[in-house]
Formats: structure tokens, sequence, C-alpha cells
């Protein structure tokens, strides 16, 4: 599964766990973890297909957002991220994934609900994934 395969690829570079350990989480951050932390996201994912059928080729986009209670460290793990998973190429727990580009960068400021302090920031990337899958 290719969330398994994005999990232990980002959770096993040094730099990125020793800023978050295994804070990286689907969809949301759960109530009560520290930050800092990250949570990835799937946008979208487009099987390649010829007139034969599924070729087995997947491009999806991932948006992995990085919150830390500043700037600088929500802007430090987003760049740790970047740079481990910019260009990737190969093989993790049985995923063959062939490319990982980055396409969008965004701040993603946090407030408290119902009012205007912030009180955590965020830094969101979009990755596109190519990776391949089992064709049935």
């Amino acid at each position: 599964m290719i969330e398994q395969a994005l999990y232990t690829l980002i959770t096993s570079d040094s730099t990125i766990a020793a800023l978050i350990g295994t804070r990286l989480f689907p969809a949301q951050i759960p109530q009560g973890q520290q930050l800092p932390a990250v949570v990835y996201l799937q946008d979208i994912g487009k099987r390649i297909h010829t007139m034969a059928g599924a070729v087995g080729l997947v491009n999806s986009e991932y948006t992995i957002t990085c919150y830390a209670e500043s700037y600088s460290k929500a802007r430090e793990l987003s760049e740790a991220i970047r740079k481990h998973l910019i260009g990737y190429s190969g093989t993790v727990d049985g995923v063959v994934i062939d490319t990982i580009l980055l396409i969008d960068e965004v701040d993603v400021p946090s407030f408290k609900a119902g009012t205007d302090v912030l009180n955590r920031f965020g830094k969101s990337l979009t990755f596109v994934v190519w990776f391949k899958e089992q064709v049935t």
C-alpha cells in the first residue's frame, strides 16, 4: 500500500524522525498529540490505462502538511521532508516508486476556534507520486 510506503519513507529519515518521531498521521492529528506533527492526505489518484486495460502505473497527489508551534519549526520540518522526498525513486515496503515530484507549497495557519489567534503554524507540500501497483 502506497500510504504505508510513504509513512516508512518519511519516518525512516533520521532528520525528520528527530523532529517528529512517529507523529505522522493520515488526514488529521489526533487530539492530544504534541507538535511538531505531520499529516498526509491523498488529493487525487489516477490509474494509467491502455486499450488493453490498466497497466499498474498510478499518478497520485499527496499533500503533506507540517504543523509546529512556530513558523520557523514548521518551515524546518517541511524543508526536511521536501529534501528527503523530492526526486526519490526506489522500493519501499514492496511498493515500487518511480519518482516523487514537488508541485506546490503553501503556508497553512491554524486559528483557535472562534478567534483570530494563531495556535499553530503549518506548511503544506503537494507531491506527485508515480508508483506501480498490482493489477488484478
